[in-house]
Formats: C-alpha cells, structure tokens, sequence
C-alpha cells in the first residue's frame, strides 16, 4: 500500500499508541518473548496504517525496531533480502517515509 500524502495523526490515536508502545516495551525488558508474540505488537497493527507515521517517528527518536510490522502494514519492504544491518534498515525506512510524504517527511 503505497501512501501518496501526508497521513496525520490525531492526539487520541498517538496517546493509544504510546501506550502500547510503553506496555510492549515494558513487558520486553528482560524478557525472551519475540517482538512480534507480545499482545501489543497485534492492537498496534490493528489500528492500521494511520500509526505509520509513529512508527516511523518512534523509530528515528528512539531506535525501536519497527521494521516486521511496518512491513505488514505497508506490504512493502525497502530492505533487500540479505542485507540485514539495524541502522541501514532503520535508515531506509525513514526515506520510505520521506518518498511516501508520510507526516510531512521525517528527514
């Protein structure tokens, strides 16, 4: 799904999403259980594409890895397959979201 303008978020949907995120972290710590096993990894990507944009910025601010359910919401993956580096795939991402107009650009 390609995202052709800004998608902006509203202060609910962003409140809900720092929950989640603070939850899912928070349950992480110290914990084996895989990012995408954990309760908030399923109500984040079902609250769609208009969390894309906080992803995008938590990632840049925060270094959180977002990259297996930014693939799920976008159907797309910059990334090439082999070419696994946290930074690099990091880095991609947010020129995604610059090429996609996401909130503006994220640059």
């Amino acid at each position: 799904m390609a995202l052709q303008q800004a998608v902006e978020a509203d202060p609910e949907l962003e409140q809900r999403f720092d929950e989640l995120v603070e939850r899912w972290v928070r349950a992480r710590r110290g914990a084996l259980v895989r990012v995408h096993e954990h309760p908030a990894y399923g109500e984040i990507l079902a609250m769609g594409p208009a969390v894309i944009p906080l992803i995008l910025w938590h990632w840049r601010d925060y270094g959180w890895h977002w990259q297996r359910l930014l693939c799920e919401l976008t159907g797309e993956d910059p990334v090439l397959a082999g070419e696994y580096d946290r930074r690099w795939t990091r880095e991609l991402w947010l020129k995604w979201g610059e090429g996609h107009r996401v909130a503006g650009g994220l640059g």
